[in-house]
């Protein structure tokens, strides 16, 4: 990539004078890093916030400090790294709009509101520097097994004229994604001195020629059908929302009806791993309420 390593006195140096342009086994190295983790990330967040969480990676862009600063908006959040003993300093840029509706939806919130303005509170600071670390960590299981890494979310940092990174190197590698939430398009980007990724892309391009595997023969492919047999799954029925005034909550009493919004000739929706896949309609059977399914949710049926 960037660098070209020399050895003087069994000290590795670097030469960062070297061509910024990513090799093709390179950029082939990230894209499968990336898509790893955006497979991690989009999993484990879509049952956090028990809705949609789609992450794709887009691009990779090499180019120097202050070209890639500009491009930033606030807040960016600044983290500790070290990889195979070369420290350095990352960033982390959530799109604004994409960071409140993620906020409102770690305090239980909708996630169907956004606002305008660009300064964040010190909630949402405090959830933003959370949110990071929980990314960061889904980074880390992507990386290859036998790399030595460490990394720790240092600050949040809300104002341009006070970002900066510590590095031996002008040059950054940005990362970045497309993100879908609640029905809202946004992005994330992963910024790294491109120095501290020589070592990932080193041991990562061993792993690609793995992927190239013949198919599964159709054995190993009914064996894994028949453990998929056994494998639990929530399932749930969301039968109505409802919103009470507290002064009417207050005075609620055993034996009271409180009605809820969902009229009783309307389908349910069935959620199968907190995403919705299912219309159904209530009733009965034997002694025990039921739901008898009557059609797949668009976009669904081919996901089973």
């Amino acid at each position: 990539m960037a660098l070209i390593e020399k050895k003087e006195n069994g000290v590795k140096l670097y030469d960062f004078k070297s061509n910024i342009l990513l090799q093709p086994d390179e950029l082939k190295s990230i894209k499968f890093l990336a898509e790893s983790f955006t497979e991690t990330l989009s999993f484990a967040f879509s049952g956090h916030f028990k809705r949609p969480f789609t992450v794709k990676y887009r691009e990779t862009v090499v180019n120097k400090f202050g070209q890639a600063a500009k491009k930033l908006k606030m807040p960016v959040v600044i983290a500790r790294a070290g990889i195979e003993g070369m420290e350095g300093e990352i960033f982390m840029q959530i799109d604004r709009n994409l960071s409140y509706l993620m906020t409102d939806g770690f305090l239980g919130g909708d996630s169907v509101k956004c606002e305008e303005r660009q300064e964040i509170t010190a909630i949402e600071e405090r959830i933003l520097f959370r949110t990071c670390d929980r990314i960061l960590r889904h980074f880390e299981r992507s990386l290859p097994r036998n790399l030595k890494y460490s990394f720790e979310i240092k600050e949040v940092i809300k104002k341009a004229e006070n970002f900066e990174i510590h590095s031996l190197d002008d040059l950054v590698t940005t990362i970045h994604f497309d993100v879908t939430f609640a029905d809202n398009q946004g992005g994330i980007m992963l910024g790294f001195p491109s120095f501290l990724l020589e070592p990932v892309l080193k041991k990562g391009l061993k792993k690609i020629p793995q992927q190239e595997k013949k198919p599964p023969s159709q054995d190993s492919i009914e064996a894994r059908a028949r453990r998929l047999n056994n494998v639990p799954l929530d399932c749930k029925v969301v039968l109505s929302g409802i919103n009470i005034r507290l002064k009417d909550l207050v005075d609620i009493q055993p034996g009271d009806c409180v009605t809820l919004d969902h009229d009783i000739y309307k389908p349910l929706i069935v959620m199968i791993g907190g995403k919705p896949k299912f219309l159904a309609m209530p009733g009965l059977r034997g002694k025990k309420m039921a739901v008898r399914v009557t059609d797949f949710i668009k976009g669904e049926k081919t996901n089973g």
